[in-house]
């Protein structure tokens, strides 16, 4: 979700009454699945969806989709490092789908995922409890 923002020049200025009034429309016409990723709004994209949508609706009339950045993988470490601070930040205890996100080429996005471990990226869902796995390329 890229959302609407008071100040051009301030990516983390989100405009909160707007965000309300488009999370309470979008529900109200049947709409359920909301999805963010980790970097947009300098890393704050997650915990707006958490203050105007998870704080304010029932867990069960809603979806909730975030990304795993493969960009921002350097180490083994940092996939279960950024998927906690993405549960953290979106306030829910599962994902359900968790994205794979690569804005780059399939042969880095491979690669980084060696570097990374497929085997503990693909054991994602289960030990967190999240429903599915989705490949975002």
């Amino acid at each position: 979700m890229r959302l609407s923002v008071k100040n051009l020049d301030d990516q983390t200025s989100i405009d909160m009454e707007t965000l309300y009034n488009m999370v309470d429309t979008f529900l109200e016409r049947g709409f359920t699945y909301f999805d963010t990723p980790y970097m947009y709004h300098a890393f704050k994209s997650e915990i707006a969806l958490r203050e105007a949508l998870v704080k304010r609706h029932d867990r069960n009339s809603f979806t909730v989709a975030t990304k795993m950045p493969t960009m921002f993988l350097k180490k083994k470490e940092d996939q279960e490092r950024i998927f906690s601070e993405q549960l953290d930040k979106c306030g829910v205890v599962l994902h359900t789908p968790k994205l794979i996100l690569s804005s780059c080429s399939s042969i880095i996005w491979i690669g980084t995922m060696k570097a990374s471990s497929r085997e503990n990226v693909m054991k994602l869902p289960k030990s967190t409890g999240s429903r599915s796995l989705s490949w975002n390329l």
